[in-house]
């Protein structure tokens, strides 16, 4: 988590990162962590779920992250997409059954255009599905992946 923070603190706009992990390991959670913790540094924080309510984990967000509920995407800060499928509801260029290329193609255009930091959770490749595991070429549109890995002891 360090490194990520560091990371989105010390970069310029435009980044796209993707936070990555098998289900279950906690990429909702890192999210959220990561957007109070921006927030609490002074960032501009913008949270998108599908989630209509708030579930018990986005009700623990800080009061200073912006929590999207339409798709109105921001000009300026960190966007954190706690879905990578979830993202093509924010784009109003997406829809919702865009291929997972075309989304994090889509991420990084907004990103670039925008001057966003833009993270994006999904389940890491080696851990899905062979239906619907994102391609390597996909996670080549990033500027980082970091893949998120439950320790033993945590379980």
């Amino acid at each position: 988590m360090k490194t990520l923070l560091n990371l989105l603190s010390t970069t310029q706009k435009g980044m796209l990162i993707a936070l990555c992990a098998r289900p279950g390991d906690g990429r909702r959670a890192t999210a959220i962590a990561l957007a109070n913790e921006l927030a609490r540094q002074g960032e501009a924080v913008h949270y998108f779920s599908y989630s209509k309510s708030p579930t018990r984990l986005e009700q623990r967000l800080d009061s200073a992250v912006i929590r999207l509920t339409a798709s109105d995407v921001p000009n300026t800060g960190v966007l954190i997409v706690d879905d990578l499928t979830a993202a093509a509801t924010v784009l109003t260029l997406a829809t919702p059954d865009s291929t997972k290329i075309a989304i994090l193609s889509r991420l990084r255009k907004v990103a670039k255009e925008r001057g966003l930091k833009i993270v994006v959770t999904d389940t890491h490749p080696r851990y899905t599905s062979r239906r619907l595991p994102i391609p390597e070429k996909g996670l080549a549109l990033c500027d980082a992946v970091y893949e998120i890995q439950k320790r033993k002891d945590d379980i």
